[in-house]
């Protein structure tokens, strides 16, 4: 008696690709745990940190681009300027002429190609810091990485290791982030010149930045472009040409001490 060898129906509508590809869905359309540390909410990865491809009939699974995302908006929530929902343009306090024109610019910068920079300085607690953090924060939304750099603490962390390769790994960071927020820039205790030290800092970091096309600084400082430029001539005219209209002056008004009126 002959044996049937011919493949049952089962065996004939059996296709491993088709079951790989119904785990790739099913992963990827599993929900993860929400982020309650930054909030943010990815639709890719679900919150799980990860998507799954099919590779060459495998399911594997890579890293989400939403993890660098996510670890831009920690760095800045522990960067001492609290929480980054607290400083939007939304909760940017307008009530005279000049913060509108501020606002307005800052919303123009995002409208410019990655690789333009925005620079404003001048009056102490004038709001300059919520509208760098503002604008960092709209580039980290929209999936464009930002580092935040506290000018005076983090230069202090590269000088004290100058000569070790720790200094050249942490400037790395700072120099090769498509989004690079300066806080404080040039800033000194008690308002001295900034030693010769944190001048070559700045030199390093304007313009290692400044010759990459599409590299993008942000920079709030309580010196004018022009207190910057005098103290540089070199690394001033640099940041101005890069930041052109983009450049903000906050002239000298205790009545536009953001700090003192915001809490009055």
């Amino acid at each position: 008696m002959l044996k049937n060898t011919a493949p049952c129906r089962e065996s004939l509508n059996y296709n491993p690709s088709n079951r790989v590809e119904k785990e790739i869905q099913n992963y990827n359309s599993a929900e993860g745990k929400p982020d309650t540390e930054t909030g943010y909410d990815c639709p890719k990865c679900k919150n799980k940190g990860y998507v799954a491809i099919n590779d060459n009939g495998y399911m594997v699974t890579k890293p989400c681009d939403c993890l660098k995302i996510r670890s831009s908006l920690k760095a800045l929530q522990r960067s001492g300027l609290g929480a980054v929902d607290k400083n939007t343009f939304a909760n940017y306090t307008v009530v005279d002429k000049w913060q509108a024109e501020v606002l307005e610019k800052a919303k123009t910068f995002l409208n410019e190609p990655l690789g333009k920079w925005f620079f404003i300085g001048g009056q102490v607690g004038s709001g300059k810091t919520h509208i760098c953090k503002a604008i960092a924060y709209e580039f980290i939304k929209r999936g464009i990485c930002a580092k935040y750099m506290e000018w005076r603490n983090d230069v202090q962390k590269i000088n004290a290791v100058i000569n070790e390769p720790e200094a050249e790994r942490i400037k790395c960071e700072f120099l090769t982030s498509p989004v690079l927020y300066i806080d404080d820039f040039l800033k000194t205790s008690q308002g001295t010149a900034p030693s010769q030290g944190e001048v070559n800092r700045a030199i390093d970091f304007i313009f290692g930045r400044y010759t990459q096309e599409n590299s993008c600084v942000i920079i709030s400082s309580e010196k004018t472009i022009n207190e910057i430029t005098a103290i540089d001539e070199a690394f001033g005219s640099r940041i101005f040409e890069r930041a052109g209209e983009y450049v903000i002056n906050i002239a000298p008004d205790a009545k536009k001490n953001y700090r003192i009126y915001h809490n009055s």
